[in-house]
């Protein structure tokens, strides 16, 4: 029997691990072998299309002579890394939105995608939790509550898996500081790990997701890549996982034979660690033809899995509709930006305006993110300028006059002619990112990874504050990766829009919201605190041994501990209309707490709101946050249009993990909190 008579029996009603055994049975030691590594050759992409990273698939695994096809790996999360594809805005952004339906079509457009580079495997579901602002890759994760990031990356996985592309969540786990990534020794309580650092996870697991890679940190003395309790206790034992498992790049295995052992399939992107000293193990020991097998047998199941739908898909759409996608580009960007401050000046009417200006370091760079293994290579990105002038000269026929200045004196000069001033300024590449080395020109080589600030630059502070002096109508947009601090110049901002690294449509999808042709209706998946000191301790040293302890809090979880205020809480955003809830009430039903609530719009122009629900222990002896996010809805609304909406949360949703127990338990009763801004909230209590 071959790969495809296989898939043949499988489709008339064969037993999945039946055929994949059989399979097994008749590959030699040195095709399993084969099966487990992976067979990138870097140069190739350097002399075929000049650059060294995923300019095309991957290669691992396979069995030319079982007709076994090789995983064929391509990177995200923001759009396929390969050849020049969509630019989706960076997944903290998507984060923002809080639509998971959003977010399930950008994962169907990135699978498309994959499939028109004939690739058949996504390692772009990054959901590693946002623990402090200073991490160099939040931008490629969702937020700081695992909540969040579990819906998302679950949403992201079911959109890519529809056609067929394995999806893989990484980076497992405990994996949120850069810098230090290849050697932290990271250690958490393990209800910290349950709780805090795992449940992300295990929805994505629940989802279907057919791979999960490992991260570079220590986890409690292992490295993650080698850590049996992760990969095969918990995941694998606990979890009933059934894909395959994978290697961060290059660093993620340090010893083969452990690695092998503690349930890691495949080393990434070649075969290093899994290359002759998997060799010497297996004519050595045994026992190790019993772990090959294992993982061999967990990577055919999986192919066999996934390879029907697509080769369907490649079938019948071996092309991906890119002005569709690009079109899903904008519409995420402009439900993912946050309107953080508005002093009545936004929307912008155009009927009022003769002159806008421009101005800033993005001002006329389309600022799409971190040149890691995540940089994506559009055909075209539009910028602030770009955006707003093609949207002037479409909408208004050339009657406003749109100024663009970089530099700081000829911004003064355009800020003095015009009606109002769009600041574009924040973060790029060169402040924050995964540490790998990039090249710039005006820089040379540089290494990125985690922030040293929680700020803009100086120069960037001084503008706005100088800029306010000559017009009182500035408007920030803000380009970053997560949280910024901004006390020393909010006060000189009329307005203050967060539009992240949005992607190759960000310039497209600002102007529809400056402009009032989009409403607002991002909320932030991140707490923005007041001070530096209002976040966990971050670590950028350490010596040769480095190492930190993950703490319970961190987050909304964390100011509440303290009982401080957020500059701009979890949830916050503001809207060109309002909305209103009212009627909140919850029932127990069999399994679930159904919550039930009225949503308003109370303003004079359609919108969206995120109706967020939070649960917090009523009573309770052990130590519990004061809330934590178990449930979201957002909702469209006409003006003035009212809905009642419901909410089922599972019961064992509300679990706490019990140290002494080893189990999940819920509590008696729980305080239910309401919130469309994470500031104002309405109560209401449940006994189970």
């Amino acid at each position: 029997m071959n790969f495809d008579k296989a898939i043949k029996s499988l489709e008339n009603g064969g037993e999945l691990s039946s055929l994949a055994e059989a399979l097994l049975a008749q590959m030699s030691v040195r095709e399993k072998r084969y099966m487990v590594g992976g067979h990138h050759n870097r140069l190739r992409d350097i002399v075929k299309h000049g650059r060294a990273y995923n300019a095309e698939p991957i290669r691992a695994s396979g069995c030319k002579r079982l007709g076994v096809p090789q995983l064929r790996f391509a990177d995200g999360p923001r759009g396929i890394v390969c050849a020049h594809n969509t630019a989706f805005p960076v997944p903290m952004a998507r984060g923002a939105s809080f639509d998971r339906a959003l977010e399930k079509r950008v994962g169907e457009a990135i699978g498309l995608e994959a499939v028109g580079e004939d690739a058949n495997f996504f390692g772009g579901v990054c959901i590693n939790l946002l623990r402090h602002p200073a991490w160099g890759r939040a931008q490629e994760s969702y937020g700081e509550d695992s909540f969040l990031l579990g819906e998302m990356g679950a949403a992201l996985t079911a959109g890519i898996q529809q056609s067929g592309v394995m999806a893989c969540a990484k980076h497992f786990a405990l994996n949120s500081i850069e810098n230090l990534r290849f050697k932290v020794d990271v250690t958490a309580s393990e209800r910290t790990l349950r709780e805090v650092y795992l449940p992300h996870f295990k929805a994505c697991v629940d989802a279907g997701a057919a791979s999960v890679m490992g991260a570079y940190n220590k986890y409690a003395g292992d490295h993650c890549c080698e850590s049996e309790k992760l990969l095969t206790r918990i995941l694998k034992d606990e979890w009933g996982f059934d894909g395959c498992t994978i290697s961060d790049f290059t660093f993620g295995v340090r010893n083969g034979k452990k690695a092998m052992k503690s349930g890691l399939n495949i080393e990434m992107p070649n075969t290093s660690h899994y290359g002759r000293e998997l060799r010497d193990y297996v004519n050595s020991d045994p026992e190790a033809m019993v772990y090959l097998d294992r993982a061999v047998l967990e990577i055919l199941k999986t192919f066999l899995r996934f390879t029907p739908k697509y080769n369907e898909t490649r079938k019948k759409t071996p092309s991906p509709n890119r002005t569709k996608h690009a079109l899903l580009a904008r519409e995420a960007a402009e439900k993912s930006m946050v309107l953080l401050k508005n002093e009545g000046i936004l929307p912008l009417d155009i009927q009022k305006i003769n002159t806008l200006a421009v101005v800033g370091r993005f001002a006329n760079t389309a600022n799409i993110g971190d040149r890691g293994s995540s940089s994506v290579f559009p055909s075209y990105a539009i910028s602030p300028f770009a955006g707003i002038a093609d949207y002037c000269k479409e909408t208004a026929q050339g009657k406003v006059k749109v100024l663009c200045a970089v530099k700081d004196a000829d911004a003064y000069l355009a800020a003095k002619q015009a009606d109002a001033v769009v600041v574009a300024v924040g973060l790029d590449y060169r402040d924050e990112g995964e540490y790998t080395p990039n090249f710039d020109y005006d820089t040379g080589i540089t290494m990125v990874g985690d922030r040293r600030s929680l700020r803009i630059r100086k120069s960037d502070a001084r503008l706005i504050q100088k800029l306010r002096k000559i017009n009182p109508n500035v408007i920030v947009t803000l380009s970053c990766g997560s949280a910024l601090l901004m006390d020393e110049w909010s006060n000189s901002a009329a307005a203050i829009l967060l539009m992240w690294y949005s992607g190759m449509e960000g310039g497209s999808a600002l102007a529809r919201l400056l402009f009032g042709e989009a409403n607002p209706g991002g909320k932030l998946p991140f707490s923005i605190a007041k001070t530096e000191t209002d976040y966990p301790p971050f670590l950028y040293g350490g010596g040769k041994h480095p190492a930190i302890k993950y703490d319970y809090y961190h987050g909304y979880t964390l100011l509440d501990k303290k009982g401080k205020t957020a500059a701009y809480p979890f949830g916050f955003g503001l809207s060109y209309t309002k909305f209103a809830h009212s009627g909140l009430r919850a029932e127990r039903l069999a399994d679930c707490v159904r919550v039930t609530f009225t949503l308003k719009n109370t303003g004079n122009r359609s919108g969206s709101e995120v109706s967020q629900l939070y649960f917090g222990s009523a009573g309770s002896v052990f130590d519990r946050p004061v809330k934590l996010l178990k449930g979201f809805a957002k909702t469209e609304l006409a003006a003035g249009e009212t809905r009642e909406i419901s909410v089922d949360i599972p019961v064992e949703r509300l679990g706490f993990y019990h140290s002494e127990r080893k189990c999940f338990v819920t509590d008696r009763a729980y305080h239910i909190y309401l919130s469309g801004d994470g500031k104002r909230f309405l109560q209401t209590d449940i006994k189970l």
